[in-house]
């Protein structure tokens, strides 16, 4: 236990070793609700711990390893804007890659879904202006999470690829920088960390399940895992409606199309 909090369990621990931010209020406000939900809205892991001092928190933060500058007190909490939520969160490698002239001329995609929420919320953080093209049938909560997150959405086809086809088109006709979903370094880099994450909360693993879509997901899970721990192995699985990566691996022509619950997976490609 520590002195003036809540005892902090293996679980909160793991929260707090994964959290975009701590948040410290001391002393406990009830009046911290909007600046919370604003931050939860931006996409960050918020954490609070209630206690007696900013001393129990910078000793929480020394035990868990977690950097000084995502402390925030009461006050600060007040003040903060999204530049300076920029500024406490690390940017990713792609935009952080983005020229001043690629910058300016913005970024867009296509996605499903998951990947659009990322980029909307990562080029959002840096300054950036994204269009994300969807397909039509994406799940509603998905387009408005990337809407929120400060993107332009538009719909376009039926399918992940007709998506994928505008946005290429929208990329060479204004020359915004197109960042593929499943096609690119940075981003199969990123989504490796997910398979070090799982290492890391159950080392034990020796099996790993990965959807397969456009295959940067299980690219970079592979990837990580394999380095990381080459026992473990790794399962790829898509959807019968969509069997692009079996068609591939296996030199086969097995049919693709047709409607599913599984529409981020639902790839030709």
């Amino acid at each position: 236990p520590l002195p003036g909090a809540a005892r902090i369990s293996a679980a909160d621990e793991h929260d707090l070793r994964y959290a975009g931010l701590l948040v410290f209020l001391d002393p406990p406000r009830s009046d911290a609700s909007d600046a919370l939900a604003r931050l939860a809205g931006l996409g960050v892991t918020v954490k609070i711990i209630t206690g007696d001092n900013a001393t129990v928190a910078a000793k929480v933060c020394g035990d868990l390893g977690l950097p000084e500058g995502r402390v925030l007190s009461g006050p600060d909490l007040d003040a903060l804007d999204d530049r300076a939520l920029a500024e406490a969160i690390p940017g990713t490698t792609v935009f952080a890659r983005v020229s001043p002239e690629q910058k300016a001329r913005g970024v867009v995609t296509a996605s499903a879904g998951n990947h659009a929420q990322g980029i909307a919320l990562g080029a959002k953080l840096n300054g950036i202006r994204a269009t994300v093209f969807m397909p039509s049938l994406a799940s509603i909560a998905k387009v408005q999470a990337t809407r929120n997150y400060g993107a332009e959405v538009v719909l376009e086809g039926a399918i992940f690829d007709e998506a994928g086809a505008a946005a290429q088109a929208h990329s060479e006709r204004t020359g915004a920088e197109f960042v593929s979903a499943c096609d690119h370094d940075d981003i199969i880099t990123g989504q490796g960390t997910l398979g070090l994450e799982l290492i890391a909360d159950a080392p034990e693993l020796d099996t790993i399940v990965v959807p397969i879509g456009g295959g940067g997901l299980i690219s970079g899970v592979a990837v990580a895992v394999k380095a990381a721990k080459p026992t473990v192995d790794i399962v790829g699985v898509e959807t019968a409606l969509y069997p692009s990566c079996w068609n591939a691996i296996h030199h086969d022509a097995r049919p693709i199309g047709g409607s599913t619950l599984a529409e981020g997976i639902a790839v030709n490609h």
